[in-house]
């Protein structure tokens, strides 16, 4: 029987074979090894929310409404998560009395209906930190600082922290004679700096109902960038006495301590289009990639008190996981994984399994992965197996050895057989390992 379906992906979407999971996996638990050495704790928070939680003014906010996967059902209104930031806050207003700072890393999917590009789907995976419960610019120095130890684990030398601040950049729109009105539209445009341009982004502030003189200005604010030294220094005249100003200086001087200071650049176009940042904003990039941003994120002091009625500080971060994967790719960084296994044992015939299935088991229980044959298969298509699978090493085990208490190896690479005695098997593999 069989009926008219579209077996396909979801526009969007993309299924990932053992070789990219295998190689994903590799690049969570390097990010999750450098977040640990920071004493940050997983969290874990559905895929679902409540809708009025994801479109919250000062969450997501309008902004994010329309990427966002919504659906009603029982007379509820639920969405998709599009981050892992608005469900941490929910968390933290349904758990408030956490030890203060709540230091956090989350690992997992998010989903935004908007355009698709390379790097970029609709359904994504996420690697985030956060650091609730500190004002100080402390706390963004340290999460940098993680956030640059995971690139370097992953084997990253060349890479940029672009590092703004939201209330700088609100002074420089004052400066320009923006009104605050059009603030959060203005940052919305600015973002796009990159995407669409220069005369892109006017063409949006000028829609925007904002005077070509006054956008022009702004983005004359924007186009400063460069190592923090200098860029403070042309900032200083006109803003050493803002709030966004000082915070970026003691920011950097956090930054310098840690060691990181050269990676960073002040970047006066950077924005960040969600609504809930207040504070510092920084986006990560891999030198030569060509893929933009592989990680962002920011300071937002709001967003937790919309959902618990006080005002708690928060800064976090997000790596785009599946971006770093192809930028490894692109860096010709991935190399193909040969196998998970380490060994198989053959059984010569029948009456060889269940001692084949027994070694196994010791085998496992010495910290190796084995595998045995499951389909019947004769001893030249278990090795032929083995050969396709790339597992480095089979043993091969019969009636006459199984008598004598010892198998075959055989390194499946050089060719080169040993025997061995049955209890020497594992120290032997294990050396290999």
């Amino acid at each position: 029987m069989t009926r008219d379906m579209t077996v396909e992906n979801v526009k969007g979407t993309k299924d990932r074979g053992p070789q990219e999971m295998l190689v994903q996996e590799r690049v969570v638990d390097t990010i999750k090894q450098a977040f640990l050495a920071y004493g940050f704790v997983p969290l874990g928070t559905p895929a679902l929310e409540n809708f009025d939680v994801l479109s919250a003014k000062g969450a997501g906010g309008d902004a994010i409404k329309k990427e966002t996967y919504n659906f009603k059902i029982a007379g509820r209104h639920l969405g998709l998560k599009y981050d892992q930031t608005v469900p941490l806050a929910r968390y933290i207003a349904m758990n408030p009395h956490f030890v203060t700072p709540f230091k956090r890393y989350q690992y997992d999917r998010a989903w935004r209906y908007e355009d698709i590009k390379t790097g970029r789907y609709r359904e994504f995976y996420q690697f985030d930190i956060d650091t609730v419960g500190s004002e100080s610019m402390r706390a963004e120095a340290e999460l940098l600082a993680a956030v640059a130890r995971a690139i370097r684990l992953l084997g990253f030398k060349e890479f940029v922290i672009r590092i703004n601040d939201r209330k700088l950049l609100n002074a420089c729109m004052t400066k320009a004679g923006l009104n605050p009105k059009k603030s959060l539209d203005a940052f919305r445009a600015i973002d796009k700096l990159e995407k669409i341009g220069k005369k892109g982004v006017l063409f949006e502030l000028i829609g925007l109902g904002i005077d070509e003189r006054t956008a022009k200005k702004l983005l004359d604010y924007t186009g400063l960038r460069g190592n923090a030294e200098s860029v403070l220094a042309r900032l200083e005249k006109e803003f050493v006495n803002e709030e966004g100003f000082q915070e970026l200086s003691r920011l950097m001087r956090f930054v310098n301590a840690y060691g990181i200071g050269k990676n960073v650049q002040l970047d006066l176009s950077i924005a960040r289009g969600l609504d809930y940042y207040t504070g510092p904003v920084f986006e990560v990039e891999i030198s030569d990639a060509g893929l933009g941003s592989v990680g962002s994120g920011g300071r937002y002091d709001n967003m937790i008190g919309l959902f618990l009625g006080q005002k708690i500080p928060a800064v976090g971060f997000s790596f785009g996981v599946s971006r770093i994967v192809d930028v490894l790719k692109i860096a010709g960084m991935v190399k193909e994984v040969e196998s998970v296994t380490d060994v198989f044992v053959c059984a010569v015939n029948e009456s060889a399994l269940e001692n084949a299935i027994m070694l196994s088991v010791q085998l496992r229980d010495a910290g190796l992965n084995v595998e045995t044959d499951v389909v019947s298969k004769n001893l030249k298509k278990q090795i032929a197996y083995a050969d396709k699978k790339q597992i480095p090493f089979i043993i091969v085990l019969g009636p006459k050895e199984i008598e004598k208490g010892i198998a075959t190896i055989r390194d499946m690479k050089s060719g080169k057989e040993t025997r061995a005695k049955l209890e020497r098997i594992a120290p032997l593999l294990l050396k290999n390992k």
